[in-house]
């Protein structure tokens, strides 16, 4: 590996393709596009050959949007960079559920304990922050630490697990949208969406008035002090890295959801956690009033971790690093 690479890049790469230190073979690659697995994981091919890129998948997806946008990725990527010839499996999903035989799978997001699952930059990185960036840094100069108000604030979509009317109260966003019901002047937490069930729950339905809210810009949203973090589907993917970009603080969601740097993610440091039910935010929530300049170092330190090592070419490094770590696996037919 490159050394002036940062060491938490190579231990994140070695340790994701620790299992496969035996080698990876073409017949693995060939029985992870059988019809059935394929359409369950949302699985694409992509192999680089002199730097040229080719990409397989099934039927059903060979216009999937996501699978464009990666393969733009990849091009950008190699019109920077001599790539290794390599050929590689992605799920296009959120995350990865399951990994049945610990097959090397190149994902956005995965349980931490899912054996075999590669990680790489999500598809927002991937495509770019600058947008996004440009956006935060602009309410950051708009709301600076003393003008912020010093509220716990969330917007988000029901997502996460199936909001049916036996399990709807018990999905962590339900629980913190509820804690924002009952702590009005702590809490600002709404649901902008009903999805996953919650658009034909009767009792989700009869309590919109409470449980949705407007959508408010990642700008505006830097006028709150606090900024939670918390699961849907998987990771947040670009939320977290707004948030911690944001100088306001992170409370993050304990989960073991993970995605590619959250192994260099400090408690205390970077964000303040809060347990999986949200249960303990309050609590949280009252060590950061008599802890303001702790706080404040953490916003700090968050912002600079995110400038340090979400840029354009830390992801670029990443990637570029896993394919040539990775190449070396890959047996020679």
């Amino acid at each position: 590996m490159l050394l002036a690479a940062p060491q938490w890049m190579l231990d994140q790469i070695a340790c994701d393709l620790a299992p496969f230190q035996d080698g990876i073979d073409e017949a693995t690659l060939n029985s992870l596009m059988d019809e059935e697995l394929s359409l369950r994981d949302l699985l694409f091919r992509f192999k680089i050959t002199n730097n040229n890129i080719s990409v397989t998948t099934h039927p059903d997806y060979v216009k999937h949007p996501r699978m464009k946008a990666f393969q733009s990725y990849l091009r950008r990527l190699a019109s920077k960079k001599s790539l290794s010839d390599v050929d590689f499996v992605v799920s296009m999903h959120d995350a990865l559920l399951n990994n049945d035989n610990k097959n090397p799978i190149f994902v956005f997001s995965k349980n931490k304990n899912l054996e075999g699952a590669i990680l790489i930059p999500d598809l927002y990185a991937l495509i770019g922050y600058d947008k996004l960036t440009k956006k935060v840094q602009k309410g950051v100069q708009v709301w600076p630490w003393e003008r912020k108000k010093e509220i716990a604030f969330w917007r988000g979509a029901t997502t996460g697990g199936d909001y049916n009317i036996n399990d709807w109260k018990n999905m962590p966003r339900t629980q913190l949208v509820t804690l924002s019901r009952d702590h009005p002047a702590l809490i600002d937490a709404k649901f902008v969406g009903f999805h996953q069930g919650a658009d034909k729950n009767p009792e989700m339905l009869e309590e919109s008035s409470w449980l949705l809210g407007k959508k408010v810009s990642e700008a505006d949203s830097l006028r709150y002090k606090y900024l939670v973090d918390i699961d849907g589907n998987s990771c947040g993917w670009n939320r977290l890295y707004w948030t911690l970009l944001s100088n306001s603080v992170v409370f993050k969601q304990q989960s073991d959801n993970i995605e590619w740097y959250y192994g260099i993610l400090v408690p205390y440091r970077h964000f303040i956690p809060i347990a999986n039910d949200c249960s303990d935010l309050i609590d949280q929530m009252a060590w950061a009033h008599v802890h303001d300049d702790e706080c404040r170092e953490i916003a700090e330190n968050a912002t600079e971790f995110a400038l340090e090592n979400l840029n354009p070419n830390a992801i670029d490094e990443y990637f570029y690093l896993l394919l040539l770590e990775y190449a070396k696996l890959i047996k020679q037919e």
